[in-house]
């Protein structure tokens, strides 16, 4: 028996980190286009960034 995917009314609450200037940077980062391409069955409902000053 093959089950949706998503499952019906499923929520998925994602924290992405954007892509950055730093050269050196460990993580390089995801863009919303690469999230809604690797998430194609999913809708994103919302996006909002965060202030991040000071974290790098």
């Amino acid at each position: 028996m093959s089950r949706p995917w998503p499952p019906p009314g499923a929520t998925l609450l994602m924290l992405a980190f954007g892509p950055t200037w730093m050269q050196r940077s460990l993580v390089e980062g995801v863009s919303q286009d690469e999230i809604e391409s690797a998430f194609r069955e999913w809708e994103v409902l919302t996006v909002e960034p965060a202030d991040a000053r000071g974290l790098g």
